[in-house]
């Protein structure tokens, strides 16, 4: 792989909570699904990032209900209109007033974001056991995004509604011979 530098990208989102992102472009030529070298995927350009999931961070107390349960809130996708429920918290200093320690269970693992539009690399782990299968998994966790259709340029339309066209020309002269 080739690289075509570095990104460092700091989005804030419709709540207001702040994301940071870094990692390298690289030119591409493997299929995100099997990982093997293909020449339909040569010299693509694919967004690579990673990290190390910290061990706990400190939330704000506003984090959190009055009874102690996770401030929850929906987010919309304005294009499925799928809602997801997610925690509504906010990432504080050490220190700050009312602020709780958080511990995540997946402090300390590795993750890679492959954003060519297929697959990340959520977890490695030690022993991924899959209990499912009764065997011990290749240490990686995977999660695997469809991808997301190709709109058609216009010579694909044009030699579609030909074919389509060209289709309907035959059915129609065979009803008129029958």
């Amino acid at each position: 792989m080739r690289s075509y530098g570095s990104y460092d990208v700091s989005v804030s989102t419709s709540g207001g909570d702040l994301q940071h992102y870094t990692g390298s472009a690289v030119e591409n030529n493997t299929n995100p699904l099997t990982g093997e070298i293909d020449p339909d995927y040569a010299n693509q350009v694919s967004f690579l990032g990673g990290g190390v999931i910290p061990g706990s961070v400190w939330v704000s107390a506003d984090s959190y209900n009055a009874d102690g349960s996770r401030k929850m809130r929906a987010d919309i996708n304005p294009t499925t209109g799928e809602v997801t429920q997610v925690w509504d918290v906010t990432i504080v200093e050490a220190g700050t007033a009312g602020a709780r320690l958080h511990t995540n269970a997946y402090g300390g693992f590795a993750f890679l974001m492959r954003a060519d539009g297929t697959r990340i690399l959520q977890t490695v782990d030690g022993a991924a056991y899959d209990p499912a299968l009764d065997y011990l998994a290749d240490r990686a966790s995977w999660t695997d995004y469809p991808a997301v259709a190709a709109i058609p340029e216009p010579e694909t339309y044009a030699m579609m509604l030909a074919g389509l066209g060209l289709v309907g020309t035959m059915a129609a002269r065979r009803r008129r011979l029958v």
